[in-house]
């Protein structure tokens, strides 16, 4: 639970100044760094504009917007991209929700080069927006947080579903479990849920433990800065009870440099470096526990004599995360899934916002079967289209046996976020996946260079994004280092109010 309260403290942070339609339709929240400016809502070169139009109408408003564009086309649902009227390379994303007969829209644009690293505040924007209610409830009036006794007797599992009933006597209907986890013995879970009180929307959370259900929530807009709060209220992240091995919150970590240069990363005690090659790092851990960061694969939809027998390699359509991730699998362990050998079960997943234009990613927990071993993983995978013969397939994923798993997880999400690449490697390893493309397609019929080189260009903004970072230079130095995304513009900004000279480096520059 702690680990979860220090994520939703950290993803408050970047929430700004809330804003206001000024005819009182809909308001929503402004990530930090954003500013209204008339009608829009702007930071740097990447602006926002809520607006109400006719339901039948979005379609016809986003062809007018795109008049003023050049090169203007679809790229997905409601996506565009084209060269804006600055004459920058841009792209478009439209979030579109009913209100009866009109619609509530965000339209969204920000260079191509910025886009993937700017869907996450796209995405707080978009979630916050809300149409304003007459009756609506005041949030400080909606925001509760409670304990109760829980239903007896069972697993963790039932016992909340039994509880779910009563918690949904609080709201307008049935309450939707959005996400959970719970411990391997099934004896505790927390989960997190949506619905709606007096037509507001809302986010809360609930957390069983012993005898005892936890809840908390709030509005949908207002929830990730108040959770805190009330988690600290119910006093949750305290130590655990006695019966539960909690692992400490905090593991050391030997920092580990890759021997080609291409990064590092910091290996918890028992857990021993296995092999990295260009930023794609193996680890390995007590009791066949694995981690395995930055694998990516261009998966050919169609494969033309003998396929090679390597592990993991994957040929045919693109397909959704988990499918993906099943179809490796499959390979890893030559066809004991698809065989019938061995079982494959999502136990959880969540989407995650799109890395780049066109692409799904999803966060998940799954099981896997394969007798007399069964383990279980939390993997980030993302899929993506590159051309009409190719698809991009990304993982990163720490693994354990299914019994080890939940004492294994803090310290492998640990490893996780200690993984750092050299931004020179990254270059590298991207230009090399640029020249595989270019060869791969001419064998096979020819592809466009510039569209091969713009998918590169996607694939290296998608990789900062996972890493949470942009790189930095100092214009005088010509030295080069990843910073965190959401301080990078408030970093350059300091230094050269101090008299240096910094500028984050657009993606196009990393691979030319």
């Amino acid at each position: 639970m702690r680990l979860l309260i220090v994520t939703l403290i950290l993803s408050s942070l970047v929430w700004g100044e809330p804003y206001a339609d000024p005819q009182g339709r809909f308001r929503l929240e402004m990530p930090a760094g954003w500013a209204a400016s008339g009608a829009y809502l702007v930071s740097g070169k990447a602006y926002a504009l809520p607006m109400v139009v006719a339901r039948d109408g979005v379609e016809a408003m986003v062809a007018q917007f795109g008049k003023q564009w050049k090169e203007y086309r679809r790229v997905g649902n409601l996506s565009y991209a084209g060269i804006n009227p600055s004459g920058v390379s841009a792209m478009v994303q439209v979030y579109a929700r009913p209100l009866g007969a009109e619609a509530l829209v965000l339209l969204v644009s920000a260079p191509a080069a910025e886009w993937a690293g700017r869907q996450a505040e796209f995405g707080l924007m978009n979630e916050s927006l809300q149409p304003n209610v007459a009756a609506r409830t005041a949030s400080a009036n909606l925001a509760q947080a409670y304990k109760v006794p829980a239903p007896g007797g069972g697993s963790a599992r039932g016992r909340v579903r039994a509880f779910l009933p009563a918690l949904a006597r609080q709201f307008d209907g049935p309450v939707r479990v959005v996400s959970a986890l719970g411990d391997g013995r099934d004896t505790e879970l927390q989960a997190f849920f949506r619905a709606t009180r007096g037509n507001v929307p809302v986010r809360g959370w609930l957390g069983l433990s012993g005898e005892q259900i936890a809840v908390a929530y709030d509005e949908a807009s207002q929830f990730g800065r108040s959770f805190p709060r009330m988690a600290a209220g119910l006093g949750v992240g305290a130590a655990a009870p006695a019966t539960t091995a909690a692992p400490p919150a905090q593991v050391p970590l030997q920092r580990v440099a890759f021997p080609d240069g291409s990064g590092s990363i910091g290996v918890p005690p028992g857990w021993r470096f296995v092999d990295a090659q260009k930023g794609v790092v193996d680890v390995a851990g007590p009791n066949g526990a694995v981690a395995g960061f930055g694998y990516y694969q261009q998966v050919p939809l169609t494969w033309f004599g003998p396929r090679p027998n390597l592990p993991g390699h994957m040929v045919g359509p693109i397909r959704e995360p988990a499918t993906a991730l099943r179809n490796y699998y499959d390979s890893v362990f030559q066809g004991a899934l698809s065989s019938g050998r061995g079982t494959y079960r999502v136990v959880e997943g969540t989407p995650v916002a799109p890395l780049t234009a066109g692409a799904q990613t999803a966060l998940l927990l799954v099981e896997v079967n394969i007798p007399p071993h069964r383990a279980r993983s939390l993997a980030l995978v993302s899929v993506a289209p590159v051309n009409n013969e190719l698809w991009l397939f990304y993982l990163s994923q720490v693994a354990a046996p299914a019994t080890d798993f939940a004492a294994q997880l803090p310290g492998m999400l640990q490893m996780w976020g200690s993984w750092s690449l050299n931004p020179a490697m990254l270059q590298e390893r991207m230009n090399s996946a640029l020249r595989t493309m270019r060869e791969t397609s001419e064998i096979l019929q020819g592809i466009n260079r510039n569209q091969q080189r713009a998918g590169e260009r996607g694939n290296l903004a998608w990789s900062q994004t996972i890493r949470g970072v942009q790189t930095v230079e100092d214009t005088a130095t010509g030295w080069r280092g990843d910073v965190d995304m959401h301080l990078a513009e408030r970093i350059v900004q300091g230094l050269n109010e101090q008299g240096y000279s910094y500028r984050i480096v657009p993606v196009p520059e990393l691979v030319p």
